[in-house]
């Protein structure tokens, strides 16, 4: 009998980085030759062709679907404020919690008042991750991130999102000349696009053009009004002539693109992992970055490094970089592990660095390990699904000989749950002074058995 698996996410796009995650680990239960699995995927928009994709428009819509009451583990991917991850507090005492974490950019760093309070809740919305029994980190820094909130680090692993982009294979980038730079990213301030175009105005204005850039991006979670303020400035710069913008392409453009750039610069303040980065690793790519968030730890071995926000700094390296450009080929250093290669020896190392996050292979056994893994113990979460108003009263919590009973009876409690849902920050403060409440009684009873001795 196959094994029913609910994954949810906020929504499911073509190119977004972290559907291609979840992409990658719905292929990996799917393409499982040991066990069978029954998926079904909840999200509230997609653009792409899976029978398997229900669009979820309320809350109450997915509590009443009979697949996701069903399922035996729910899979949720965690990357920016969403109703729906809300729903491991609406969860079964029989199933299971396995969640991604992608990492969520910090509030403190939109400037928008709307948009900055929404991340806010996004950033309260990870001690959610409290309930999972287990959480995968998409990255070693966003690991790091869950420990110093005080999440137990038996309860989470690593694993990173395997690069399913192939290369071109055949680099078409000219040997010598003006520098071809890439940005590869959404047009948002803190993945610096503005900052990228001051350093090359500055540029321009001390050494004359000696580049050309391409900017590459989703419309769809761009910021229209900072893409007017970056073409502005591009005019008002006198750039018009070497950057083009060319927004969203095709995953075999952008291949051809990294494999005809010298160069990526990515100027993001923050990242919980950094696919372009690895992208472009792969297909024999320059890398300047600034080290926001988990870029410093992809470029650790290869690339260059500027603290986040340092325009000047930013000027610098590529001023340094376009300058190498001139000389040729045969000749030309680049840095690698604070000394210089030649160009083929770092474009090799390049590729070994980013084959370190693209083991497809090794990531399905993984995941799909960590799958069966769960089922063969207990939810180890409090369980804090209720029975009816008097369990909520009287603080019975059901058990797991209850697990039939409260399934058969979910539709009568939908709406007292729909409810609870709402107001599940009080549940999980409830559930945290109940766990207390019996530490101190078990320390107490503990004190009083060694005193009578």
């Amino acid at each position: 009998m196959a094994i029913r698996i609910s994954f949810i996410n906020s929504v499911y796009y073509a190119r977004d980085a972290i559907s291609l995650t979840m992409q990658n680990h719905i292929k990996a239960l799917t393409q499982s030759k040991s066990v069978s699995f029954d998926i079904q995927i909840y999200v509230t928009g997609s653009d792409i062709d899976d029978p398997r994709i229900r669009i979820i428009r309320s809350v109450g819509e997915l509590l009443r679907d009979a697949h996701f009451s069903a399922s035996e583990v729910l899979v949720f991917h965690w990357g920016v404020y969403h109703e729906l991850y809300d729903f491991v507090f609406a969860t079964l005492p029989c199933q299971r919690v396995l969640c991604y974490f992608h990492n969520i950019t910090p509030s403190r760093l939109f400037t928008d008042p709307r948009v900055r309070s929404d991340i806010a809740k996004g950033e309260r919305q990870i001690d959610n991750l409290y309930l999972a029994d287990f959480v995968f980190c998409n990255s070693d820094f966003s690991r790091q991130d869950l420990l110093t909130r005080g999440l137990p680090h038996e309860r989470m692993e690593v694993l990173y999102p395997a690069h399913i982009m192939p290369s071109s294979g055949v680099a078409t980038r000219s040997q010598t000349g003006t520098a071809q730079l890439l940005y590869v990213g959404r047009f948002v301030p803190h993945k610096g696009a503005q900052e990228l175009l001051l350093a090359l105005a500055a540029s321009r204005r001390e050494r004359g053009p000696s580049f050309n850039l391409k900017l590459i991006g989703p419309k769809r979670y761009s910021d229209p009004s900072y893409m007017d303020q970056l073409r502005r400035l591009v005019a008002s710069s006198g750039l018009s002539q070497n950057v083009e913008f060319l927004g969203e392409v095709s995953d075999s453009r952008l291949s051809r693109e990294l494999s005809a750039a010298h160069a990526l610069v990515m100027p993001s303040y923050h990242e919980g992992f950094g696919l372009p980065v690895i992208e472009a690793l792969n297909a024999g790519c320059y890398v300047i970055a600034f080290d926001g968030g988990n870029l410093s730890h992809l470029l650790r071995d290869v690339g260059v490094l500027v603290p986040a926000g340092d325009v000047n700094a930013l000027r610098r390296a590529l001023d340094d970089f376009n300058a190498r450009m001139t000389t040729p080929i045969a000749v030309r250093r680049y840095p690698l592990r604070g000394d210089e290669v030649g160009v083929a020896a770092y474009e090799s190392a390049a590729r070994r660095v980013a084959a370190r996050f693209t083991s497809y292979t090794a990531d399905q056994h993984r995941f799909t390990g960590k799958v069966l893994a769960l089922l063969e113990h207990p939810p180890r979460r409090p369980i804090t699904t209720l029975r009816n108003e008097e369990a909520s009263r009287s603080s019975v919590l059901p058990n797991a000989s209850t697990t039939n009973g409260l399934a058969a009876g979910l539709s009568s409690r939908l709406d007292s749950l729909e409810a609870a849902f709402l107001n599940r920050r009080q549940w999980l403060s409830a559930t945290d002074d109940l766990i207390k409440s019996a530490a101190n009684f078990t320390s107490a009873a503990s004190r009083h058995s060694s005193h009578r001795g």
